[in-house]
């Protein structure tokens, strides 16, 4: 059986940083056996292991800028063409190294996908703005539309 992997990345007490982590939660309601969400790594080499035993990734993070707050943003798998304000993470850039290096070992699984929630207020203890509260619905049912496009038919 094909298996896919969401990693929801994020810090929980970060404001909108916390977007890849509260959708995380909620794409464990609605994922399938075949589908594993799980919590991102802090670091890349614990990051990058979690890119292993699965046929997909699909990695759910925020990013500041590369849009208007709430867009979801589809990013390439080189982190060098990421919104380079990204950078500036509140996590570290775990998730940009991980790819990196994945992509430098040829260790990313077949399918791979980022998505990316831009936020605006990453101030320690703040809620999520907003913009990325409003953003998530979309962002779960994009996320299920890729897990459903790495599946074989």
């Amino acid at each position: 059986m094909m298996r896919v992997r969401i990693i929801g990345a994020g810090h929980s007490d970060r404001g909108d940083d916390a977007c890849g982590l509260v959708a995380a939660d909620m794409l464990r309601r609605v994922a399938g056996p075949d589908i594993d969400v799980v919590d991102g790594a802090a670091d890349a080499a614990a990051m990058l292991a979690l890119f292993e035993d699965v046929d997909g990734v699909i990695a759910v993070d925020c990013a500041r800028g590369g849009g208007t707050p709430g867009d979801i943003v589809r990013l390439p798998a080189d982190p060098a063409k990421w919104p380079k304000s990204r950078a500036s993470s509140s996590h570290g850039n775990a998730l940009a190294d991980a790819v990196a290096l994945g992509e430098a070992l040829g260790a990313l699984p077949p399918r791979f996908a980022v998505f990316a929630v831009v936020g605006t207020d990453f101030t320690l203890g703040a809620p999520l703005s907003p913009a990325v509260q409003a953003a998530l619905p979309n962002l779960i049912r994009t996320v299920m539309q890729e897990a459903a496009c790495m599946k074989p038919n």
